[in-house]
């Protein structure tokens, strides 16, 4: 598979995260808002945290190590818009970070502090992901062939591998 291709399956089963996410949260917030509504969303929470965690690092790592450094190789991108995408990296950690440290507020807090981090959190990954398709993702494909993108696939695939 080309490396394109498998990135961009790692965004769709991101939106689907991020969906899934949001959907327990809120659902969660509608049934049993009461004292302890955020009680009960914290298991389901990071069940679906813990998932999208793993495979956003691997995702990270193969743009990183693998894709990045084949586009500016090739002068595809400029240097620049792979460095607004690694700021864009290190806000999605940072706000995946806050929305697990809600959980540990006092109990007052908890449910409107969750909400607002996980809306923040749901709009970076989306936006996010939207600009790396557009910016980076469409140039590559328009710029490599499919041999190139085939190769850089078997890479990824071996780092990945290597990074399990």
């Amino acid at each position: 598979m080309d490396i394109l291709a498998s990135l961009i399956a790692d965004h769709r089963w991101f939106y689907e995260q991020v969906a899934l996410l949001d959907a327990k949260v809120f659902d969660y917030a509608n049934k049993y808002y009461a004292k302890d509504w955020a009680k009960k969303v914290e298991g389901p929470a990071k069940e679906v945290l813990g998932s999208l965690l793993a495979r956003m690092a691997r995702h990270e790592k193969l743009e990183h190590e693998v894709l990045f450094p084949a586009l500016i190789e090739h002068n595809v991108v400029e240097r620049a818009v792979l460095e607004r995408m690694e700021k864009d990296h290190a806000g999605i950690n940072r706000g995946l970070r806050q929305f697990m440290d809600a959980f540990g507020l006092p109990e007052e807090q908890l449910g409107r502090e969750k909400l607002l981090r996980l809306l923040r959190l749901v709009n970076l990954v989306q936006q996010h992901m939207i600009r790396e398709e557009t910016e980076v993702f469409d140039p590559a494909r328009a710029a490599l062939s499919w041999d190139v993108l085939e190769r850089l696939g078997e890479r990824a695939a071996a780092c990945a591998c290597a990074s399990r």
